[in-house]
């Protein structure tokens, strides 16, 4: 549609005339060094050598995307993983779509999309157009308190699995941020079975737990 690669245009036109200097994809390529980045995964894809293939990453994943089809078939730009940034970024892509889709002179898109973030669809109510919205069937990545102090379009959330929940709260103008690397962790064996992280159990990679602190602590201002 614009004749240029996601990664150019998102650049192009929507971070650098927001002022965001460190979000964007496959950071080490644009000059970023490892060390600004957390690290994602300690031994690669091979969740502590249990899973092999082809020229597979073996060393810590840091400033590359750690998603295996993104970094593997799609050169690290993807629409469902690899972008990075950081918390005062993000803040400032939040308080975007709190305000509208503007923000600071620039204007992204108009209130009537962002409004289409926040209402479903679909026959599964717990689903917008790119955001989960905050009901009971979410509980477990958005708490329980949010459904019953948000009615239906007032927030919306959304997680990635190395360890990522964000929500936007439009009723109350607040906006949550989580950002851990659970998965930077030794691999639990289970049989047939590499993907539960020693991270995973930590209190920090229980989103709705955190998520009910902060809304038992915005409830409460």
């Amino acid at each position: 549609m614009t004749g240029l690669r996601q990664d150019v245009f998102v650049q192009s036109e929507i971070y650098s005339k927001l002022g965001l200097r460190h979000t964007g994809y496959a950071p080490l390529r644009q000059g970023e060094g490892s060390d600004a980045c957390e690290a994602s995964e300690r031994c690669g894809n091979t969740r502590d050598g249990h899973v092999d293939f082809p020229n597979i990453r073996a060393r810590t994943i840091q400033g590359e995307v750690q998603d295996e089809t993104a970094f593997y078939a799609m050169e690290q730009i993807a629409g469902h993983a690899g972008l990075f940034s950081t918390a005062d970024e993000l803040g400032v892509m939040c308080r975007l779509l709190l305000n509208g889709g503007t923000l600071g002179g620039y204007t992204l898109c108009s209130r009537a999309t962002v409004d289409l973030f926040r209402y479903t669809f679909n026959r599964d109510q717990s689903y917008a157009l790119g955001w989960q919205l905050l009901t009971p069937a979410t509980a477990k990545l958005y708490g329980d308190i949010a459904p019953h102090v948000c009615p239906p379009g007032e927030a919306v959330g959304h997680t990635g699995w190395t360890g990522k929940c964000v929500i936007v709260d439009f009723r109350r103008g607040v906006y949550f941020l989580l950002l851990t690397n659970k998965k930077h962790s030794p691999v639990i064996a289970l049989p047939e079975y590499w993907n539960l992280f020693e991270g995973d159990l930590t209190s920090a990679a229980k989103y709705g737990n955190i998520a009910d602190l902060f809304y038992r602590g915005t409830l409460r201002a």
